[in-house]
């Protein structure tokens, strides 16, 4: 690894963040982070006393999409807008599943697809037991139905936390049939003439020696990718990592540091479409929320830690 060169890098888009834009729809909703510190995001709104992670925004950062589950409920999509001078009260989607159920929701970078993992029965009287990713495609200020994501999608038995990059390379946990969670790992499938002809493990300087390894979120211009795992030495259970990509190689993964992490759960990362903030789901398996930290102070940190 050249620390120098990754140091830059860190440093290059800590730069890029450090200009705030005007005030967004989002300072409505929640108070901003504005230091080193992470906050529950829209307590009492986005964050309640049921458990909510996997948060997604729309470019305009108007629509705020996420996973909550009641206690003793299933997971579920819910869904608020920007009505010019409000928040619309969060709702469960209108296309939740009857059969099975639907969480991490993440739209892709240009707004116009809606990606989720489901349970769902692929067709009618489907009886399989696999987690696929299914997406919705924008129609005007609607959604369309759903529908699955074909081949090779289709044929690995849990797809889990798909992230889309501006060049429509995606990224997501997959497991293989009989295999245990803690024994998923990250994989990527690149576009190819609109096509995603296969897909293939990330490098093990992502899939380290560690558990759990699991919800990476790509950068859009695929500058680096963050996501969750349980490694020796972590603040807590699973803590957040993130790898910069340089020269087209992986970088090894580095932890996000004690401004994220803490004794709890961290995980499902996502970023702020501007790029300003960075989501995550903090708890334990039975209580958690969605809490945000200004994206740039924690690159601040990582380059003190590597320089």
């Amino acid at each position: 690894m050249n620390l120098y060169r990754s140091c830059a890098l860190i440093w290059a888009l800590a730069l890029s963040g450090c200009e705030r834009p005007s005030p967004s729809p989002l300072s409505y909703l929640s108070t901003l982070p504005k230091e080193s510190k992470a906050l529950r995001f829209a307590p009492g709104i986005i964050s309640t006393d049921d458990y909510e992670f996997a948060l997604s925004l729309s470019p305009e950062m108007e629509e705020v999409f996420f996973t909550r589950r009641i206690a003793g409920g299933k997971n579920q999509i819910y869904h608020s807008r920007w009505r010019q001078d409000h928040w619309e009260s969060p709702r469960p989607m209108n296309f939740s599943a009857q059969q099975g159920w639907d969480f991490e929701p993440h739209i892709n970078p240009q707004g116009q697809r809606l990606y989720f993992g489901s349970t769902r029965p692929l067709f009618a009287g489907d009886s399989s037991t696999g987690l696929h990713q299914w997406y919705l495609e924008k129609e005007g200020a609607n959604w369309s139905k759903p529908q699955v994501l074909g081949n090779p999608f289709l044929e690995a038995e849990i797809i889990m936390y798909l992230s889309e990059s501006l060049s429509g390379n995606r990224y997501f946990t997959y497991g293989m049939a009989g295999q245990a969670p803690q024994d998923w790992s990250l994989y990527w499938s690149p576009k190819q003439d609109s096509n995603y002809p296969r897909i293939e493990a990330l490098p093990s300087t992502i899939n380290f020696e560690g558990s759990y390894i699991a919800h990476p979120y790509i950068d859009p211009q695929e500058r680096f990718l963050l996501f969750d795992a349980r490694q020796s030495g972590n603040y807590g259970r699973s803590d957040l990592y993130i790898s910069f990509k340089e020269g087209g190689v992986w970088l090894p993964a580095q932890n996000l540091g004690s401004a994220v992490n803490t004794s709890a759960t961290e995980m499902c990362p996502s970023l702020s479409p501007d790029g300003q903030y960075l989501f995550f789901h903090r708890g334990t398996s039975e209580e958690g929320d969605i809490y945000w930290i200004a994206f740039d102070e924690v690159l601040k940190q990582l380059k003190s830690k590597t320089s």
